[in-house]
């Protein structure tokens, strides 16, 4: 007798998106706060209901504070007092404090980054990639949903969305305890 497969089972319920900043800069500190602010765009648009958290690593924020990145460093300081950006504790590896505040508040990862060196961290973490091109910022078609380790499943953007539209309690606009 043949074994009937299950459907899938349903992605997750989106309730806000954690976006790895230091990923989205990806070296180009002289357009550093460009690209945050791309995505952080991209993100309000996609999703205006859930929150954003843009997190970028202690080592990263540092760097943009350097002489040599004075504009960077005075919008980044403007960011981060708004509360709008977050500095990761410099004693914890940027990947698993990303992943485990995307954890807390079942939130999409916006990242290029596979967390291969987390894998039990990325655990049920949906994550979706990206690519900037000038003033553009374009995300995959499809996110990545680590179920398990070494179980992976492609599933739609649009179709995340539309889970998490059903939300009957969102979470507040821009509130995250550190």
């Amino acid at each position: 007798m043949r074994r009937r497969r299950l459907p899938p089972p349903p992605p997750p319920i989106l309730a806000a998106i954690v976006v790895d900043g230091a990923n989205v800069i990806a070296h180009d500190g002289a357009r550093a706060c460009e690209r945050l602010e791309l995505a952080e765009r991209w993100c309000q648009e996609f999703a205006p209901r859930l929150p954003v958290f843009v997190g970028i690593d202690a080592a990263t924020a540092t760097h943009l504070r350097q002489p040599q990145f004075q504009a960077q460093g005075q919008r980044l300081a403007a960011a981060l007092a708004a509360g709008r950006w977050h500095v990761c504790p410099a004693e914890m590896p940027a990947d698993a404090f990303l992943l485990q505040k995307a954890r807390e508040l079942a939130a999409l990862v916006l990242s290029n980054d596979r967390f291969a060196d987390h894998e039990e961290l990325r655990r049920n973490a949906m994550v979706l990639q990206f690519t900037i091109a000038g003033d553009r910022f374009m995300p995959a078609a499809e996110a990545t949903w680590f179920r398990w380790p070494g179980h992976s499943r492609r599933q739609a953007v649009r179709q995340l969305l539309a889970t998490s539209d059903t939300m009957t309690t969102p979470a507040p606009p821009g509130h995250f305890d550190q």
